[in-house]
């Protein structure tokens, strides 16, 4: 199975405390101490569930109370927004029973306890729903709720000081929140312990060759029929149907059915795992074929705004080099004036005669005045020169940030238009899957997907005109026929 491990960072709500946005997420039962607001988010009576608090070895017992925990956070955490819980959800194994399935959350729990030296209440929850919110996978997982704080050390008991200035118990920050590098680090330090847990659990008995059906496993021995799965089973029966060879190649460049890479298509992987379940053989059909359409959504999508990155990337460099040329042409105008002022002093030096000049308040060699100028103005020229060079340069490179400018823009135009046909291709076999993906995705993500689903509207009627047939001048019946014997009754009349 897929030990897929989510981590997550909550703040205060604005009109909610820590409290209740503990019993939100843990589905559970809280009472806040600060305003008396009974918090109760459990399900419904026959899916109730058991929320533990575990917490290191040496923590005071008041770490162990769920209750009097989140409502020390709430009072510790003076700030409105600040944050006040990190989540992380772990899938359960299938072949866990129930207590075995509270046995793997308590480990779970216990690595992270000991790990960050912080309190964790937990539960096991089972997912359900059609279309799941974010954190509900479809099945039983693991939520862990813990503080952004780690408990005070040994050497301050008290911790630092909550709103009536007494000590919470807890200490600083913890290190991954200000540091995304130690965060992905502890999510793949615990998603080694959950596959180390989950592996050490036994596994169901294999499903016997005898229940797959005949029509997906003609030909095939014993061996392959192990390693196939319901959807190669449907496409064998989907192949029976069209007449196609059981051994034909997908049409598709990814197999549908198939796990795709999630690095490479984060989106699609979320939607598989968020995705309805108990649906029947067309359904499922229908899902897979808006799959293969979302990868391709996802391809084009991930061309689109790697496109814009560059296109923004190169109008930056584009305008630095429009800012560097004025800056070169200023000081180039300065190197003009210097070298002007320059070349009028020696003229005006070669101009006096005598073998002594007052200069700056002292009497100096002539000879030696002259050469001291004409190596200033030398040296001006050459500024000059320098100068016109650079000029130059940055316009050759100015011209080709131009050409690379158009040419970014013209592929972001053909890409977005490959979107907007992929776009249209996935909104006509199931919207809600493109609605579904458009709700996962990032910002920029999200822009791009809009933009390229933008409906033109439709023309206004000019001002002084009914968009009445009749009114045009066209033939055809009128908009609004005449009620029965109005035109007789015109007629007589």
């Amino acid at each position: 199975m897929d030990f897929d491990i989510e981590l997550e960072l909550h703040r205060r709500p604005d009109i909610d405390s820590a409290v209740g946005l503990a019993a939100t997420r843990l589905r559970t039962l809280l009472v806040s101490a600060r305003n008396g607001i009974t918090h109760d988010h459990r399900p419904a009576e026959g899916l109730r569930h058991a929320v533990q608090t575990l917490a290191p070895t040496d923590a005071p017992p008041w770490t162990l109370d769920a209750t009097e925990l989140w409502n020390r956070i709430e009072w510790t955490e003076r700030v409105g927004a600040a944050p006040v819980l990190f989540e992380a959800r772990a899938p359960v194994p299938m072949a866990l029973t129930g207590h075995e399935a509270a046995r793997f959350a308590a480990a779970v729990a216990r690595f992270i306890a000991d790990h960050l030296r912080t309190p964790v209440s937990f539960a096991v929850l089972p997912g359900s729903g059609p279309w799941l919110m974010r954190g509900e996978d479809g099945k039983r997982h693991v939520r862990l709720c813990f503080p952004t704080r780690a408990l005070a050390g040994p050497d301050s008991p008290d911790g630092v000081l909550d709103r009536s200035g007494v000590g919470s118990g807890f200490g600083g920050r913890l290190p991954m929140m200000m540091n995304h590098h130690l965060a992905k680090h502890f999510v793949r330090t615990l998603t080694t312990e959950v596959m180390r847990l989950g592996n050490s659990t036994p596994r169901p008995a294999p499903v016997p060759p005898a229940v797959l059906p005949s029509v997906a496993t003609a030909g095939m021995d014993v061996e392959e029929r192990m390693r196939h799965t319901d959807l190669d089973v449907l496409r064998a029966i989907s192949r029976v149907g069209k007449r196609i060879p059981p051994d034909a190649a997908p049409p598709s460049p990814v197999r549908p059915g198939a796990a795709v890479d999630p690095e490479r298509y984060p989106l699609v992987t979320r939607l598989r795992k968020e995705a309805p379940r108990g649906m029947d053989i067309i359904e499922l059909r229908d899902f897979e074929q808006a799959m293969d359409l979302s990868i391709e959504v996802e391809d084009a999508l991930r061309d689109v705004t790697d496109q814009d990155r560059e296109r923004i990337a190169t109008e930056l460099s584009h305008e630095r080099l429009q800012s560097h040329i004025l800056d070169h042409r200023h000081l180039l105008d300065e190197a003009r004036r210097r070298r002007g002022r320059l070349f009028d002093e020696l003229q005006d030096l070669g101009k006096q005669s005598g073998l002594l000049l007052f200069l700056a308040g002292r009497f100096h060699a002539a000879a030696l005045v002259r050469a001291e100028k004409a190596r200033e103005l030398d040296r001006a020229k050459a500024h000059v020169k320098e100068l016109k060079g650079a000029i130059h340069r940055l316009q050759t490179q100015l011209h080709r940030a131009q050409v690379e400018k158009t040419s970014r823009e013209n592929e972001l135009v053909q890409s977005r238009a490959r979107l907007k046909f992929r776009i249209r291709a996935l909104s006509g076999n199931d919207p809600r899957v493109l609605t579904h993906l458009t709700g996962i995705a990032d910002d920029a993500q999200r822009a791009q997907l809009k933009a390229c689903m933008d409906v033109p509207s439709k023309p206004a009627v000019p001002t002084g005109t009914t968009g009445n047939d009749e009114s045009e001048g066209k033939s055809g019946p009128p908009s609004h026929p005449a009620p029965p014997g109005s035109r007789q009754r015109a007629r007589v009349g």
